[in-house]
């Protein structure tokens, strides 16, 4: 079992050189997030989102929201203003990565790595793979935005990303 992380470690990125050899890379200086900003979050809007009154919506998009202490490798709580939702029962159904789960206090809960497989809660949408990394190295208090994504605008900046590293 290794270590947990420490201030001043550092992470080795290996990969391919321009010759095909492999060894040792850094990461490319564009894919590593400005922590000293705040996390600007792409959420991709989901089936249930229309079942949110507009206020919800509007709340949801146009405010900071706040890290809440209870977050893992299962989800991150945020608080904020309240959502409420106009749909009264839901049928469970399978979670993915960056859910945005609302229950009925009105304050989203972002599912993670170890979310569990189904949910009851509506969703707002889901953050883009990218997002969800990004709110996963954030600490408790800290704020974060949501910004409406559509999925061909977030498979392309992935796939601009993940090119990133395929650079010799």
């Amino acid at each position: 079992m290794g270590a947990k992380l420490a201030t001043g470690d550092q992470l080795s990125v290996y990969g391919k050189d321009q010759h095909g050899g492999e060894g040792l890379k850094q990461a490319p200086r564009e894919a590593i997030p400005d922590f000293s900003q705040p996390a600007v979050l792409d959420l991709l809007p989901g089936a249930q989102i229309a079942h949110f009154t507009g206020r919800s919506l509007f709340d949801a998009f146009n405010n900071w929201w706040l890290v809440d202490d209870r977050a893992d490798r299962m989800g991150v709580r945020l608080t904020g203003p309240r959502l409420n939702c106009k749909i009264s029962t839901l049928v469970s159904e399978g979670i993915n990565l960056g859910g945005v789960q609302v229950p009925p206090d009105g304050q989203p809960i972002v599912l993670l790595n170890d979310r569990q497989t189904i949910g009851g809660y509506p969703r707002l949408g889901s953050l883009s793979p990218l997002s969800a990394a990004r709110l996963a190295q954030c600490l408790p208090r800290e704020q974060i935005r949501l910004v409406a994504k559509g999925s061909e605008a977030a498979l392309t900046e992935y796939r601009s990303f993940r090119a990133l590293f395929n650079k010799a």
